[in-house]
């Protein structure tokens, strides 16, 4: 019978042991990664630290990587719904996620025959039914010089250079505004800005807040059935006066998305 040793992060001190007899007992039968061999608090030659500041912008290339289940990697068929994130939650990773210059990797578990559960399909249909309408805002993207905005705390920024060298801001709400004007601190507008609803045609009227301090965006009213989606939106604000980008992070190019997916039926 073969020795399986846990390989468990937290708890690798009280392995160590075991796994040293193991090696040396079967050298022969045993595979060993030798490419890294690092102390505590060292950097990988082909990675980067652990280190993970929720919230705040690192100054190097990152990824979120994370389950749908919230409590395994793998299939569990006892899991309940509550165990599963919603998906406002995975869209709220995903936003915070790129808008501080991350990579996002969403994992699901197939069962033992190799079938994706229903809850894992739906979540994934949900996530493609928001990006094709407000894939802008996330794919091709970089870190614009504020992340989260300082006075509407729901919203969070991406940013990215056009081919005439303007640069689209990106104000990406988590939920839905409660009253009729949307104040946002940090978005400068210029005279020629311009305000639209990624999925609805229409621009938004808006107006400089007072001292020149942000903007103030009318709301639209519109009915459930003419919301462009049912989860976080997306503003388009093209033209600002703080427009440039002022941090130089990695893009999320089509090929490297932030989060690989497309919308399939039947598998």
């Amino acid at each position: 019978m073969d020795t399986v040793v846990q390989w468990n992060i937290r708890g690798f001190r009280s392995n160590f042991e075991e796994l040293k007899l193991l090696l040396n007992r079967s050298q022969s039968a045993v595979v060993a990664q030798q490419e890294c061999r690092l102390g505590e608090g060292q950097l990988p030659p082909r990675g980067y630290t652990l280190l993970l500041l929720r919230g705040k912008l690192m100054p190097h290339k990152w990824e979120n990587c994370m389950t749908i289940d919230k409590y395994s990697w793998g299939y569990r068929a006892n899991a309940r719904l509550s165990d599963y994130y919603t998906v406002e939650e995975l869209l709220k990773e995903l936003i915070t996620t790129v808008s501080l210059g991350g990579n996002l990797l969403i994992n699901i578990g197939p069962t033992s025959y190799g079938e994706i559960a229903p809850i894992f399909e739906e979540r994934l249909s949900q996530l493609g039914d928001w990006l094709s309408v407000n894939g802008e805002a996330i794919y091709k993207t970089q870190v614009w010089s504020h992340q989260n905005d300082s006075h509407t705390k729901d919203v969070w920024y991406t940013a990215k250079n056009g081919s005439s060298g303007q640069t689209t801001v990106y104000a990406l709400l988590l939920t839905w505004p409660k009253t009729e004007i949307l104040i946002l601190a940090d978005p400068v507008p210029s005279t020629a800005t311009r305000v639209t609803l990624l999925g609805v045609s229409q621009p938004l009227s808006w107006s400089a807040a007072e001292q020149g301090k942000g903007i103030k965006i009318a709301v639209p009213s519109l009915p459930i059935n003419k919301m462009p989606c049912k989860w976080a939106w997306v503003l388009k604000l093209e033209d600002l006066q703080n427009q440039k980008i002022k941090i130089n992070p990695m893009k999320f190019s089509q090929h490297h998305k932030s989060i690989a997916m497309r919308k399939e039926r039947g598998f």
